[in-house]
């Protein structure tokens, strides 16, 4: 695996859109911290970043209910690094930002504060920060550097155990890149001397053993700690909020009474080696080993290494196949979808989503992404992601923008015959809202000024309800609603569509931008991250943008759709 490069410049290269997005650097590296090393949603990482002046040294806060832990996070991007270390300097100034989490009436404090960065503020408010010390939450402090701890440093994390430091080698160390497939070499033996043990052989270039083994084995097995041990799994680990691993650790840590059970409720690991030996119902050795279903147990086990009792086994399938190829692939692909993790991998097989695809393919040659892991070798400008048409359908044809970050709960579950399973539903439906939303993404990053909102993931899905609703206002614009195709059919006239987009959308950008500095006056605040999910005040923001958007229309300074699309026989 080739080296991270943690060195400035080249550091900013790993950042990929987050740079944009979050506009200053520390954010980007914060961002890029949480996505690859916490492995939280997007949502999830703007929402927890606060990283602005005034933050009293808090650049952002993530709150982990079932480890009860308040963390906090600080960034430190050295520009240069030959020679410096990190010592403990930096480490007391954080420690004293720490000191601000003492209990409710010292978030009162910070809150009522005059020198407070208004996302801090809202992040303490919106997670009842204050609340959640009261009853016990604990504050983790995580400094994240692309430095390395000097002795300093070192000696002060000995007696400050609520810090843990992210530094240069940590970050190298437990950083995969998706393309990474080399597997364990170290061998590694599992008894099986008080458990039953079967052995079957298929053809002569595969076999395999299954086993329930004791957790405590498993979990000392090579690369859980870095994620090499998943490399070849599609899914990796989904992080400690996804419902099924906070059922896995509940189970751990709280229900010791089950762990014999686990067998029984539990799907089990796969794992694929090149050497697979089964001595005399005593033990099964490996080695160049690779887990490709099962990451989520393991990961949950390994950080809950205390709570493991004797009575704690899973059952293991071990897979030995001599050469690489296809097989390999079909293994971990087939393995990966057989259990789902996601309830959009659920619905991956449905007809409705089959039937998109095979259309989407046939009629625009772009490929429509159903599950996660899915043609990993096609570029991103080739593939169209369900999960954004879902979000898209939401917020355009259903009008909930404001729902359209609840893409497990909503999109792919309760709503989802809403949302697909309509005649209306097909292919130039999919393509005319893919291509609105690429339009209405640049005009939010070329006229809003401040990134964070521009970039935040419900702003475009409002600002596509936006469009929706000036269409609307139009008899061609209805037209365009009802049925896109007319509008998409032809290159050419996907060219129009995005000329007229484009021009209705700059408009309504620079109206909510205008709107963005009218709330943010003075000592208010715009809370975006709280607001843009609540159905009422996103009506509220609808209504004012549209009302100044219909004054510029009325006084002659835009156009509406109709008299855009002639205008557009023109291009």
């Amino acid at each position: 695996m080739a080296k991270l490069n943690l060195l400035y410049p080249a550091i900013k290269a790993h950042f990929g859109g987050w740079l944009m997005k979050e506009a200053t650097e520390s954010r980007a590296f914060l961002a890029w911290f949480l996505e690859n090393y916490y492995h939280l949603d997007e949502i999830d990482i703007q929402d927890s970043i606060c990283d602005r002046n005034h933050d009293k040294g808090i650049d952002g806060i993530y709150v982990n209910p079932p480890f009860e832990t308040i963390e906090v996070f600080q960034g430190s991007i050295a520009q240069n690094t030959s020679g410096a270390f990190l010592g403990d300097v930096d480490l007391k100034t954080f420690q004293g930002s720490l000191l601000q989490f003492q209990n409710s009436n010292s978030i009162k404090t910070l809150i009522a504060s005059r020198q407070i960065s208004p996302d801090l503020k809202a992040i303490l408010e919106r997670e009842q920060i204050g609340d959640k010390l009261d009853s016990g939450y604990k504050v983790k402090g995580i400094y994240i550097t692309n430095r390395t701890k000097g002795s300093d440093a070192i000696d002060y994390l000995k007696h400050n155990p609520n810090i843990e430091v992210w530094d240069a080698d940590k970050l190298e160390s437990d950083y995969v890149p998706i393309d990474k497939t080399v597997p364990i070499n170290t061998p590694i033996e599992f008894d099986i001397s008080n458990v039953p043990c079967m052995e079957y052989p298929i053809g002569s270039d595969l076999n395999m053993a299954i086993a329930p083994l004791y957790a405590s084995e498993l979990i000392k097995m090579h690369g859980i700690e870095n994620g090499e041990l998943f490399a070849p799994n599609v899914r990796y680990w989904l992080g400690k909020k996804t419902t099924v691993n906070k059922s896995l650790i509940e189970t751990i840590q709280d229900k010791p009474l089950e762990h014999k059970y686990f067998p029984a409720f539990h799907n089990g690991i796969i794992v694929l080696c090149k050497t697979l030996k089964v001595e005399n119902g005593n033990k099964i050795t490996i080695s160049d080993y690779a887990v490709v279903n099962g990451c989520q147990s393991l990961k949950g086990l390994f950080d809950n290494a205390m709570g493991i009792t004797p009575d704690l086994k899973i059952m293991v399938k071990f897979i030995q196949v001599l050469s690489e190829g296809d097989l390999v692939k079909n293994i971990t692909y087939r393995t990966n979808n057989q259990n789902s993790i996601r309830t959009r991998d659920l619905q991956s097989n449905n007809h409705i989503q089959l039937r998109l695809q095979s259309s989407i393919a046939k009629t625009f040659k772009m490929f429509y992404r159903i599950s996660r892991g899915e043609r990993p070798d096609l570029s991103s400008k080739d593939v169209i992601e369900n999960t954004l048409i879902g979000q898209l359908l939401l917020a355009f044809d259903l009008s909930k923008p404001s729902d359209s970050h609840l893409i497990d709960n909503k999109i792919f579950n309760t709503d989802y015959g809403k949302i697909f399973g309509r005649k209306e539903v097909d292919a130039y439906r999919v393509i005319a809202l893919f291509d609105l939303f690429n339009v209405a993404f640049e005009s939010l990053q070329s006229k809003i000024t401040d990134k964070g909102f521009a970039s935040y993931t419900l702003t475009r899905f409002v600002f596509i309800y936006f469009i929706r609703r000036v269409l609307e206002s139009d008899d061609f614009g209805k037209k365009f609603i009802e049925n896109p195709k007319e509008f998409v059919d032809a290159p050419k006239k996907r060219k129009r569509l995005l000329y007229c987009i484009s021009t209705i959308a700059n408009v309504l950008a620079i109206v909510l931008e205008n709107e963005f500095n009218t709330r943010n006056q003075g000592d208010e605040f715009f809370d975006y991250k709280s607001e843009l999910k609540n159905e009422n005040k996103v009506e509220i923001l609808t209504g004012n943008v549209l009302l100044q958007y219909n004054i510029s229309r009325n006084i002659g300074f835009m156009k509406s759709f109709s008299e855009l699309w002639k205008e557009s026989e023109k291009i």
